[in-house]
């Protein structure tokens, strides 16, 4: 985090917030308390308190209407105006709302968050003429949830979800050091549920980009709950359902890869039968590794003997003419992405037993732009010219003899030389690399 333990004491009504340490491990400095539910209100409590601006940009951005000028606010976790704090089992049991912002006057603003129970418009009434009854004229009302609750529930309140909390606050981290804090918390929050493995249907954040770089090192679950974020969006895109047909089915159950160089996960092709594994079949395959990410046309090291056979019947010369189309494609649609690399990858592997993990015996990569002559390449600074290469991966791929040999074709994106990766726009480039693999795809299955 971004923020210092000497800067972070403050009194709330549960308490203050600082790092504390705990088995070993230093707490988070919004882990006070009990229960996801509980610690992601804390949080936003806090990060509000803390920066009148961005509360009053909060208040603006929930309800459409700016808080009264002048005035100074006051944030409250499970308390009402002019009541002294209560301990957060006395409240929970009154049904306190779980943030109360008001000016001492007439006006209040108050927010209750939900993550596991239902959203009742029964309780929000409540709350608002709890308030009402203490004399406040002007209340505002807003519901947070998980997901969209039904009109019925909220019941005239304003409503947001915690996934436009999100980006409302990671849009906002240049301004104000506490927008900052909560975007990080909540990435914390949703990566802890990720690491438990609970099956929720629903998300905190929300995929704006790959922040890897030198600055910013890999970490592994970071780069976990960024995949699942990532693959969850390419799954809704149009342009992959209509220019490739992927499906909405498959990828990898569990994504794992704690001690390996990055995590990845699939997309299955509809032309592919839904009863074949996904070893055995071309696939999309997108990885976020350590120092770049790749989007790629997989043809795994199972690869049926009819999608092999097309690929060795094109020989050397109409192998090369595919990849120039590929690379045409990518060079069309990845101009806004700078530093972008076409391309290719053949590894050799073996497995000594069935669960083990494979050993690799051989590996080829190599930028599609060294197969092309100089007068035929596309967008190639630098980039010599070495057939030999892209030859030596064909003869690996289409003349295995007996070996277990993976072919992938797509799009390389270094974070160092591709800022595009940090931003939200990536997903549109990992999908224009799969499109433009195309030509690959509509010749292995014969299309």
């Amino acid at each position: 985090m971004a923020a210092d333990d000497s800067d972070l004491t403050r009194s709330t009504g549960r308490g203050s917030i600082g790092a504390q340490e705990e088995a070993g491990t230093v707490r988070h400095l919004f882990d006070q308390y009990d229960g996801t539910e509980n610690r992601v209100t804390h949080a936003l409590a806090c990060c509000l308190a803390e920066d009148p601006k961005l509360l009053a940009c909060f208040i603006e951005w929930s309800t459409g209407r700016k808080p009264p000028a002048h005035a100074r606010l006051h944030v409250l976790e499970q308390q009402l105006p002019g009541d002294p704090p209560l301990w957060k089992e006395v409240a929970e049991r009154r049904g306190l709302p779980d943030i109360c912002i008001h000016d001492g006057d007439a006006w209040c603003f108050l927010i209750e968050n939900k993550l596991g129970a239902a959203l009742t418009a029964s309780q929000l009434r409540r709350h608002r003429s709890t308030i009402l009854g203490r004399g406040f004229e002007s209340v505002e009302v807003l519901a947070i949830c998980p997901t969209e609750s039904a009109s019925s529930a909220v019941d005239g309140a304003h409503q947001r979800r915690w996934t436009q909390v999100y980006e409302w606050s990671r849009g906002l981290t240049r301004t104000s050091r506490w927008a900052g804090c909560l975007a990080d918390y909540l990435e914390v929050v949703e990566m802890r549920l990720d690491e438990e493995g609970r099956e929720r249907g629903w998300s905190l954040t929300t995929f704006t980009g790959i922040p890897f770089s030198s600055e910013i090192p890999y970490e592994y679950r970071q780069a976990k709950r960024l995949l699942k974020l990532a693959m969850e969006a390419l799954r809704q895109r149009q342009d992959l359902r209509e220019q490739l047909g992927i499906a909405q089915d498959g990828g990898r159950g569990k994504i794992t890869g704690r001690e390996a160089d990055g995590v990845w996960d699939t997309l299955r092709l509809s032309r592919a039968p839904a009863e074949e594994q996904m070893q055995s079949l071309p696939h999309l395959t997108l990885a976020i590794g350590q120092q770049c990410v790749l989007a790629i046309l997989v043809l795994p090291n199972g690869l049926k003997t009819e999608f092999r056979r097309r690929l060795r019947d094109l020989g050397l010369g109409g192998f090369l003419d595919l990849l120039r189309e590929v690379t045409r494609g990518m060079s069309a649609r990845l101009s806004g992405a700078p530093g972008w690399v076409p391309w290719v990858q053949v590894v050799q592997r073996r497995y000594p037993s069935r669960s083990g993990s494979g050993i690799e015996d051989a590996e080829l990569t190599l930028d599609l732009r060294t197969a092309f002559a100089d007068g035929d390449r596309q967008d190639l600074r630098g980039v010599k010219p070495q057939p030999l290469w892209a030859q030596t991966a064909f003869e690996a791929f289409a003349n295995r003899r007996g070996t277990n040999t993976l072919l992938a074709v797509g799009g390389k994106f270094p974070y160092g030389r591709c800022p595009a990766m940090a931003k939200r726009e990536a997903l549109d480039y990992v999908a224009a690399a799969w499109i433009s693999c195309r030509p690959v795809i509509d010749l292995l299955f014969g299309a």
